[in-house]
């Protein structure tokens, strides 16, 4: 809704918005919120508003990589860019939500941070995800950013370690070998979480799989 002194002006309800799933995911409805408010901004009338925000969803061909929903034959694919620990974090509490109401019952997540970030941010995302997924693979960057080989998906794994048990984490050397190793262990009632960088060719692979398992 928007708010101008006592006038309230109702736009629509949150889960009436596709890229929210229903409500389900709260950082796309703060992303709604700041879309709203930037249009009201700029004087765009609530009706045009509140048709934007309910035609609009975060698809892969919309805005590809930015929480891309897939339905596979028994199984879910996700695709998101979360990279840091507060996006890991909000992408936590989704995943969570999204297996409750989709009834999975495994959730799988494949997650990196950049070489060139912090020791203590890389081992933030990998606890956060850690707490997040019953299983793990943690995977370094094509671009390592001036670390060595294997250096950050071994601290991710140490990291993830403390949370899950050993045999629920796996260090992978490079994206698309973390994404393949991920797609191979699918299985019906899972829920896969892939953080990608090289959002096109991930796209390609995750279309690629669902479309084999369908034939």
């Amino acid at each position: 809704m928007l708010q101008e002194g006592d006038k309230t002006t109702h736009l629509l309800a949150a889960a009436d918005i596709p890229a929210t799933y229903g409500g389900n995911i709260p950082f796309q409805v703060d992303n709604a919120l700041a879309a709203a408010a930037a249009a009201w901004g700029l004087g765009v009338a609530p009706d045009v508003i509140a048709s934007g925000l309910r035609t609009f969803s975060s698809s892969a061909e919309t805005v590809p990589g930015r929480f891309n929903l897939f339905t596979g034959p028994g199984y879910w694919i996700v695709q998101d860019y979360a990279h840091n620990p507060a996006a890991m974090r909000a992408l936590g509490g989704v995943v969570a939500s999204l297996k409750r109401s989709l009834g999975a019952q495994r959730t799988i997540g494949v997650v990196a941070a950049p070489g060139d970030r912090r020791d203590k941010e890389i081992l933030d995302v990998a606890t956060i995800a850690a707490e997040s997924f019953d299983v793990l693979i943690v995977r370094d960057d094509d671009d390592l950013r001036g670390r060595a080989p294997d250096a950050v998906s071994g601290m991710m794994a140490e990291a993830a370690r403390k949370v899950l048990p050993s045999e629920n984490v796996y260090p992978v050397q490079g994206e698309f070998p973390a994404l393949h190793k991920a797609l191979d262990m699918l299985r019906t009632g899972d829920l896969l979480v892939v953080c990608a960088v090289e959002i096109e060719q991930s796209l390609a692979d995750i279309r690629a799989k669902i479309a084999g398992d369908s034939d």
